[in-house]
């Protein structure tokens, strides 16, 4: 059975922030975001920022690094436009990982309404 407070939930489960004042005062958080149209999750690590919006038409994952456009259904990569050096190796472990948030948040008291 899953137990939320087994382990060290501080580590190990995600952290989500309810407004953007303590998205921005939180190391290791997420933050989600929705309207009509789109949902947008944003991890912030540090100082650096990454998105994952999903919205009827698909996902687009961005970060300091990379802008990519995934489809719906089988999160397949469609469109990528790399932001660094082409010789940067891209690692989309993190965008695998907002997907999963993104579609599994069932609570919409997590989300903040834009």
């Amino acid at each position: 059975t899953f137990c939320p407070t087994s382990g060290q939930p501080f580590k190990d489960k995600p952290r989500f922030c309810l407004t953007e004042k303590s998205f921005n005062q939180t190391d290791n958080c997420y933050l989600l975001k929705n309207s009509d149209e789109q949902m947008t999750l944003l991890h912030r690590n540090g100082e650096t920022i990454s998105r994952l919006t999903k919205s009827k038409t698909g996902y687009q994952y961005k970060n300091a690094a990379i802008d990519i456009e995934f489809d719906l259904s089988g999160f397949n990569p469609q469109k990528v436009v790399s932001l660094q050096s082409a010789l940067t190796p891209i690692d989309l472990h993190e965008a695998a990982e907002l997907k999963f948030l993104i579609d599994n948040v069932t609570d919409p008291s997590l989300i903040c309404q834009s």
